[in-house]
């Protein structure tokens, strides 16, 4: 009996949450309906509502919004703030955009260290771009400390994921320099870094 009334307990209390993530994805859907028609307010609106029940994807479009002023007035910190919450959730194209404003000063005190901090976040998600910026960040110095290894890695996992573009022909220009400056020891733990990484993700 008592098995009985635990499971009953628990539907009830899952079916609330159940009610809401199908309430966060229908406001979501027509968010992205009214953003497809231009009609930029009436989008902000639908994914304001599934952002309040924490749709990831809602906060992400609501901070590219207010980036670009559309269908709200263009404020850089309120962005930021949306793509924050989103890349709490786990957005990994948040995660970049905040790496990104962070990167630049933009909406948020500039800060290298965070935006490095945020590149990485996105990149172990498998965005190329941040995979790209961390290899770049890493190459140079820039808010972490200069490590060869790790930029040679990250920038041999953003070739990977690229299609045919300038970023990758750039990331490979950039390895390319970089393994004239490496030890056979740093290729060997380079190597193993990247066997690690797909280990990870098979």
């Amino acid at each position: 009996m008592a098995t009985v009334r635990s499971l009953l307990l628990t539907l009830a209390l899952a079916w609330p949450l159940a009610a809401a993530a199908d309430a966060a994805t229908q406001a979501f859907a027509a968010g992205r309906e009214a953003y497809g028609d231009g009609d930029f307010k009436a989008a902000a609106e639908q994914w304001q509502r599934a952002a309040s029940m924490d749709h990831a994807e809602a906060e992400f479009r609501l901070g590219a919004l207010y980036e670009e002023g559309k269908g709200v007035p263009q404020d850089m910190s309120r962005a930021a703030d949306w793509y924050r919450r989103a890349a709490e959730h786990g957005s990994e194209q948040a995660q970049f955009n905040l790496a990104h404003m962070y990167a630049k000063g933009q909406g948020v005190e500039k800060s290298e260290a965070k935006a490095a901090q945020w590149y990485r976040r996105s990149a172990e998600r498998g965005n190329p771009h941040a995979q790209y910026a961390l290899g770049l960040i890493y190459y140079r110095g820039v808010g972490v400390e200069r490590d060869l290894v790790e930029a040679y890695a990250w920038l041999t996992v953003a070739i990977h994921n690229f299609d045919p573009n300038m970023f990758r022909d750039n990331a490979n220009e950039v390895r390319n320099a970089i393994d004239e400056r490496m030890t056979d020891a740093q290729r060997q733990a380079a190597e193993q870094r990247l066997d690690e990484w797909a280990a990870a993700r098979d």
